[in-house]
């Protein structure tokens, strides 16, 4: 229905509107007809600044090595701690001296496995066993039992005596 002000505004169940026509003007429509287009002007070219081939970008650098989970050894022994668990099933008459580290042999696969720093890694350059020191505090609280915290990768002969027998390599 048309409102009472006669507006060019029309009930959609009056079907489409007419086109719109200018409200001043109702004999002429609002879009008016386009000029006539001067003759395009011919293109300027532009300068283009010549494009770099792919093979001279720089390339990312690589991403960093994942840590390793095999260390090499060093070349000389370090001694590694040995937590000192009780009791200790060698005889005290054969603990000699106590005030400073003592070397127990401890079994070490190889490659060592990457299970304590690297400044604790041992060199195994003869196969077993390889030299432990284990800190015994002064005065000496008995008992205490030595074990290690890994297992080898291969059964060798292990000699059970602990402290009598020293290897000097």
């Amino acid at each position: 229905m048309q409102t009472a002000n006669n507006c060019n505004f029309r009930s959609s169940a009056l079907g489409p509107a007419p086109l719109p026509y200018h409200p001043h003007h109702p004999g002429l429509p609002l879009a008016l007809p386009a000029p006539v287009a001067a003759a395009p002007a011919l293109p300027v070219p532009v300068p283009v600044a010549p494009v770099a081939p792919l093979a001279a970008l720089p390339t990312p650098p690589p991403p960093p090595p994942p840590p390793a989970t095999i260390v090499q050894t060093l070349t000389r022994h370090v001694p590694v701690p040995v937590l000192v668990p009780k009791p200790f099933p060698v005889p005290v008459e054969k603990l000699v001296h106590v005030d400073r580290p003592v070397p127990v042999e401890v079994p070490v696969p190889r490659p060592y496995p990457v299970a304590y720093p690297v400044e604790k890694f041992i060199k195994v350059d003869r196969p077993y066993p390889v030299h432990v020191a284990v800190p015994v505090p002064r005065p000496y609280p008995v008992p205490v039992a030595i074990r290690a915290h890994y297992e080898p990768l291969h059964h060798h002969h292990h000699r059970h005596h602990y402290l009598h027998h020293h290897h000097d390599w």
